[in-house]
């Protein structure tokens, strides 16, 4: 098999995510984590290509939502782009983590808060709420409770 380099991976990541998020397939997407803003930046010129050809949007996220949805450890501390096809749906992304920073602020990122989140960020994902149950089932580096 042939070896296939990182920031043409992360292209074909791009690309894809676009093109279903384009088509209506996804609401949002997250491109692949990267260590830093600047990081992101070698594949501004892709991102920008690929959302004038399927008709997205990208938002440059540089510290990652981590939720129980993922691995902390994917995510934690990173930074990507988001693309989007609605600024709706941008913005309920911007109000879900204004909703964890809330919880967490009050102590209250736990139990059913915590649940209720999770499953609000799922769907905007386009999950649907039997993928939600699996990956939060199957996730063992989850954040500790607050």
């Amino acid at each position: 098999m042939r070896k296939i380099d990182l920031y043409s991976f992360n292209c074909g990541i791009i690309d894809c995510f676009n093109e279903i998020v384009g088509a209506g397939v996804k609401r949002l997407a997250f491109g692949a984590p990267a260590p830093s803003v600047e990081a992101c930046g070698i594949y501004l010129d892709f991102v920008k290509m690929a959302c004038q050809k399927y008709g997205t949007s990208y938002y440059l996220e540089s510290d990652s939502l981590v939720s129980d949805l993922f691995p902390k450890e994917k995510n934690a501390g990173c930074a990507h782009y988001i693309f989007y096809h609605s600024d709706r749906d941008l913005q309920e992304y911007l109000e879900i983590r204004a909703q964890k920073a809330a919880l967490i602020a009050a102590h209250a990122y736990r139990g059913d808060a915590r649940r209720a989140f999770t499953y609000r960020f799922g769907r905007l994902l386009s999950y649907t709420d039997e993928d939600i149950a699996r990956k939060v089932e199957q996730n063992t580096s989850k954040e500790p409770e607050s």
